[in-house]
């Protein structure tokens, strides 16, 4: 069984606590089976530190939480980063390049605001295996 961080199973047990009918847990799916990331993404997933997650716009346009590559510092403070969905548009061909010859200095590898180790079970295992464990420490 995944040993999920504190933070997934606190929050998921609080928000129940709460009243909550549903909880968002797209991070922690990342490296599954049925994610649509390449290996070698999954292996940059699997290496980061919290100190590499930067709040960006430089591949969409739009701000999102990902792993800081030499793309990202190049632009993030750059004049050149167009609103979205031009950015978007303009990045899509690097990126789809740098996927195809993976290199994960161009592609945007998105995380969530929780660092942990990433199951590559299926998602099916792994969200049984959350709610168990939540279960557990109720």
């Amino acid at each position: 069984m995944v040993n999920f961080s504190r933070f997934y199973t606190q929050t998921l047990l609080a928000s129940k606590q709460l009243g909550a009918q549903g909880f968002q847990v797209g991070s922690i799916l990342l490296a599954s089976q049925e994610s649509v990331l390449k290996p070698f993404e999954k292996e940059r997933l699997q290496k980061i530190n919290e100190k590499e997650i930067v709040l960006t716009k430089s591949f969409s346009g739009r701000y999102a939480r990902g792993i800081t590559n030499k793309y990202i510092q190049m632009m993030e403070n750059s004049e050149h980063i167009l609103p979205y969905p031009y950015q978007n548009k303009l990045t899509q061909k690097l990126r789809r390049i740098s996927k195809a010859l993976n290199n994960v200095d161009f592609v945007s590898i998105w995380a969530g605001q929780s660092i942990h180790h990433y199951s590559e079970q299926s998602t099916e295992n792994i969200l049984k295996n959350l709610i168990v464990e939540v279960e557990s420490i109720q």
